[in-house]
């Protein structure tokens, strides 16, 4: 039976790691789960909040980013410079209050104002877009809507915030990714420790 000093095992891993095939392989598995977290990512952001456009999607991005000594996995919406992030990437993933930038209150689409994609028929601003196609109408219960001037029909509730709901698109991609990949990552280091020890056995 050969003793090995603690010097001597760490000599042997060192050799071991430098040899390449142990960085090749950790940034190979790396580099299958960004993948496997930006397909989850996508698949997530198709479900909840429901795809409409396909513009959040399209923006996220799994990456592998090295530096000197480190190397780690990042997905999100605009992770990858050739595909430009979104600005309500944010709100869908960690949710709050949705208040109007530019006007007294916020237009929610009723089902006369979406296409059969659920996007609104008009862009913002109506006062540009359909000038005189709606009048205000009050509910008896307080609520506003603009109505069709010629059908009658409610298109857009108003009103001052809205609350949005995080639906954790990219964390629930990010986890159940990174679960997955430290089992990998545990073989791999089992298989480096393996071949060291055999070396100074």
């Amino acid at each position: 039976m050969t003793t090995q000093t603690p010097e001597q095992f760490a000599a042997a891993f060192e050799r071991v790691v430098s040899r390449g095939g142990f960085y090749r392989a950790f940034k190979a598995e790396m580099q299958a789960a960004a993948l496997e977290a930006e397909a989850r990512a996508k698949s997530n952001a198709t479900e909840r909040p429901r795809s409409r456009t396909g513009a959040l999607r399209g923006s996220i991005a799994g990456v592998v980013r090295e530096g000197q000594g480190y190397m780690d996995m990042a997905v999100g919406s605009g992770s990858d410079p050739s595909r430009p992030g979104v600005p309500y990437a944010l709100m869908q993933e960690e949710g709050g209050v949705q208040r109007p930038r530019n006007a007294k209150m916020l237009r929610i689409p009723l089902s006369a104002a979406k296409t059969a994609a659920g996007v609104d028929r008009y862009p913002t601003p109506l006062r540009v877009s359909a000038p005189d196609k709606f009048f205000l109408m009050r509910a008896k219960d307080g609520d506003l809507f603009l109505v069709d001037r010629v059908t009658e029909v409610p298109w857009y509730k108003l009103v001052y915030s809205s609350t949005i709901p995080g639906s954790h698109f990219l964390y629930r991609a990010f986890d159940a990714t990174t679960g997955e990949l430290d089992g990998r990552l545990a073989g791999l280091l089992e298989g480096v420790f393996a071949e060291a020890e055999a070396e100074v056995s």
